[in-house]
């Protein structure tokens, strides 16, 4: 029995209402140095209309040039605003909860769901729940939105449409979901496994299917982990890798069902979760015991369809629980946004969990517990979203949940540094921030900028060291922007000093990773304009490689400290 169409519209006129009034507050607000900048506003093939390029290479650890597409046209035709973004996310978010109900529908077409409204606990629990919240209210969590919304109208149209025309229509939009963010690789295992529920003997046919979506996934996994390469975590062996993932397990699901305390950087990264797991092992137990359970009562029942739909929701975390390595596990392996698209398979297990435990559908105490969830999740959604209003609240309410956090540092360094102009305390932000990453190329380029706002050139010069130690040049070619920035405060600093000709090959440098930034041609001409009395055809040195350029600001380095002494 379906929902008729009368509550159907009340259903999505109430949660358009309720997410009006929730995410209103965050339309005006502005992009967060989260990220938000390296994607967006920062993002050079952005700014050079060069966004084709995003198909042929990977930019900033990923390979999502859908994404990326979709941005650069919002980018260019929103002026570069940041409200066309937010609404972009908001409707994407009105969208994934619309297919949702669909398909929740869908997999319950054949049961007999007295009331039918029961099929609203799952867009209700997709849309409210507070752990989706930042996914939507942050401006590059829109990949993860946008990998679920293709995502879900491929289980939609692979469930739907039982012939090798919907399969490939299915896969169509599978390719589009990885190539949107590769976080769904995990989806042909999770089609695979809830198809063993909707028709057992489907095993052998949906095999060959799943085998070859997998390819798209090996390709799209590959290119990932090579991008990612650079990031050198510490090798884990078996025992370990395992405690990592059914700690991740283990906390997402303890965050679903208690949606408190909820923070953008947990600081869950495998070396922490490793050296105190002697009191962080609640979640690794939360996990396996509830798995443990429900195995045994499907055991017992020979009903396996809720044990099968709780794996199905684990599996859709496998490439984010830490099974794989990836980049951001660097600060923690967990985070809320990851949760998304698993949400909506978890929506399915609940109301299955409700269908099999309460015998009367139309009890009292089911009114009251929808009510309740309805009332509970919206103020926990509003109170999480008031964390991303702006950029001083975002930084500070994750410092003070996690006040190890290096993100949280960088961040209120540069809000110090650039809005509040006060670069002392942005400076003190940054030296604590150096303590945990001290070969880190975006602490050590702001640092140095912000010690040149101050006039402080010996301290900056003193930095220019950094540009011959290897370990910091690996990093340079990959981090134009931050590259870009260090040598423009290096050049800026040298002048004051006398050291001209390292001025001028440090500031043409910078404008060589990063065109355009128009700041970087001005501080170039300046330091031309000095030297051209003397020598009217000088122009900009220019290098091959970086190599070239490091080879030879040594060279010169090493003269200049020769002729000092």
């Amino acid at each position: 029995m379906t929902t008729p169409r009368r509550i159907y519209f009340i259903l999505f006129a109430g949660i358009l209402f309720l997410l009006g009034l929730i995410y209103f507050q965050i339309f005006s607000a502005s992009f967060l140095p989260w990220d938000d900048d390296y994607n967006i506003t920062l993002n050079p093939y952005f700014l050079q209309g060069q966004w084709l390029e995003l198909w042929r290479h990977t930019y900033f650890g990923m390979y999502i040039p859908v994404t990326n597409t979709i941005w650069e046209l919002i980018f260019n035709f929103g002026g570069g605003q940041s409200m066309p973004f937010r609404i972009f996310n908001f409707l994407l978010h009105l969208l994934n909860t619309f297919l949702v109900y669909e398909l929740a529908r869908l997999w319950f077409s054949k049961k007999d769901l007295k009331p039918g409204w029961l099929l609203c606990i799952a867009p209700l629990i997709f849309t409210l729940h507070p752990l989706q919240v930042d996914a939507v209210a942050w401006i590059s969590g829109g990949r993860d939105l946008l990998a679920t919304f293709f995502g879900l109208i491929s289980l939609l149209v692979f469930f739907r449409i039982d012939n090798w025309k919907g399969y490939w229509l299915a896969s169509l939009f599978f390719i589009l979901s990885l190539l949107s963010k590769p976080q769904l690789a995990a989806l042909p295992l999770v089609v695979f496994t809830l198809s063993l529920l909707r028709d057992p003997l489907s095993w052998k046919r949906n095999s060959l299917k799943m085998c070859l979506w997998c390819l798209p996934v090996f390709a799209i996994s590959l290119i990932t982990y090579l991008t990612q390469a650079e990031i050198t975590l510490p090798p884990l062996g078996p025992l370990e890798r395992s405690i990592v993932v059914l700690d991740s397990f283990g906390f997402y699901l303890s965050k679903i069902i208690w949606p408190f305390s909820l923070t953008v950087d947990y600081g869950r990264s495998p070396a922490y979760l490793l050296s105190h797991f002697g009191s962080q092992w609640a979640f690794s137990f939360l996990f396996f015991t509830v798995t443990a359970s429900f195995f045994w009562a499907a055991c017992r029942t020979k009903n396996w369809r809720f044990f099968v739909l709780f794996l199905s929701w684990a599996f859709c975390l496998l490439p984010v629980s830490g099974l794989i390595t990836f980049a951001f596990q660097e600060m923690s392996t967990v985070a809320n946004h990851y949760i998304y698209f698993s949400a909506a398979i978890f929506s399915l297990f609940l109301i299955e969990l409700l269908m099999g435990c309460l015998k009367e559908r139309t009890s009292p105490l089911l009114h009251f517990g929808f009510v309740f969830l309805v009332v509970c999740y919206s103020s926990l959604s509003w109170q999480r979203l008031q964390t991303w209003r702006n950029p001083k609240i975002f930084f500070e309410t994750m410092l003070t949940q996690n006040p190890k956090s290096h993100s949280a540092l960088m961040g209120l360094a540069q809000y110090y540094g650039d809005d509040e102009n006060n670069p002392s305390k942005s400076l003190a932000l940054l030296e604590n921030a150096r303590l945990q990453k001290p070969k880190d190329i975006l602490v050590i380029s702001n640092i140095a900028t912000t010690l040149g706002r101050l006039g402080r050139y010996k301290e900056v010069a003193s930095l220019e060291s950094w540009l011959f130690d290897p370990e910091f040049q690996a990093w340079m070619p990959k981090r134009n922007v931050d590259s870009a920035n260090f040598l423009n405060a290096l050049g800026l600093s040298m002048a004051p000093l006398g050291r001209v000709d390292l001025s001028l090959m440090y500031l043409c440098e910078a404008q060589a990773l990063n065109p355009v930034r128009p700041g970087y041609a001005q501080n170039a001409e300046k330091i031309l304009a000095q030297l051209r009395p003397k020598n009217p055809q000088i122009t900009c040195p220019r290098f091959l490689t970086f190599n070239e350029f490091i080879q030879t600001a040594s060279v010169v380095r090493f003269n200049q400290t020769k002729e000092s002494k």
